[in-house]
Parts: structure tokens; sequence; C-alpha cells
């Protein structure tokens, strides 16, 4: 799955630039926006789905990542993906629950991690 921050860094190796101001600037965007995504807010999907061409990123991986960051994927959504994608995608219902799996872990061991500290 690849998330905002992924993608940010990712564009930062592509455009060959090291601080938030020059990617801002490289993606046409505020400084302000580049803060809140690294602060935690997302891509918009669109936006992500765009850059994830630019990067020849998976697109599926980038829409999954993008919907678990917005926390906008249920049991609904994940099955609503599975009947859409088909059988002659990569992403089949199996990998869906196993990128899902993933994301819930992540969560569970960020927060556990934060509320350590």
């Amino acid at each position: 799955m690849i998330r905002t921050l992924d993608i940010l860094e990712m564009l930062k190796a592509r455009y060959g630039v090291v601080s938030n101001r020059q990617l801002a600037k490289n993606m046409g965007v505020s400084h302000g926006l580049i803060h809140s995504y690294f602060k935690g807010e997302s891509l918009s999907i669109d936006r992500a789905l765009d850059y994830a061409d630019e990067l020849g990123l998976d697109s599926y991986e980038v829409l999954i990542g993008n919907l678990c960051e917005k926390r906008l994927i249920t049991q609904r959504a994940k099955e609503i993906l599975a009947a859409t994608i088909g059988e002659d995608i990569k992403l089949k219902p199996d990998r869906i629950t196993a990128l899902l799996a993933t994301n819930n872990n992540q969560t569970t061991t960020q927060t556990s991690t934060h509320l350590n500290s």
C-alpha cells in the first residue's frame, strides 16, 4: 500500500529536492499544504492517482493506501473493490484483504507506540 508520505518522498527523489519548500515549488502547491501532508493530511484521491501515474506506481496500491489513510474503506468498500477489479487485474480480493490487514497492523502499532511514548 502506498501512502501520501511515500508519494511525497518519491516525488522529492524524482525532482532531486531535499526540502519541503522545494518540493512544494516543484509540485506547484503551497508550502503550507506540503506541511499539512507531513502532519497527517492525505492527498486527494485524484491528486494521489495523478502522482501514481507520474511516478509509475500501482494505481490500486495508491488508491487503497489513500482510502485507508482517510479511513474510508470499510468491509463493504472492500467487497465492491474486489468485485470491480475482477479476474484480469492483478489486485485480487485476497490482496485487498492483505493490504487492509497491513494497514490495520500499522495503525495499531503506531497507536500503541504513540501511547507508550
